[in-house]
């Protein structure tokens, strides 16, 4: 399983931002979409991030592929995009 989350849940955090080594580069934490989500946690709380990827669902953003790991927050070249992926969702051309 994921070293970071097993140390998190050791020392009782909510999450993995939490720790002050945050980000390392260990398990989940070196795939680009599960960093960018941990800071927004950070960033925004659960509540927030839990309500744009509803929301982001609603509209047709896929979080995993059927019987995949990827899913369309996963195209993203870097942070930033991932970032404004969920707070802003697709912007129709």
């Amino acid at each position: 399983w994921c070293r970071p989350y097993q140390c998190g849940k050791k020392q009782d955090w909510a999450g993995c931002w939490l720790c002050p080594d945050f980000p390392c580069d260990d398990g989940m934490l070196a795939k680009l979409r599960v960093r960018a989500f941990a800071r927004m946690l950070d960033e925004f709380g659960e509540e927030q991030m839990n309500e744009w990827l509803a929301r982001n669902e609603r509209a047709g953003i896929i979080y995993h592929y059927p019987g995949k790991l990827v899913g369309d927050y996963d195209k993203a070249a870097d942070e930033e995009e991932i970032r404004r992926l969920v707070m802003q969702g697709r912007k129709e051309a």
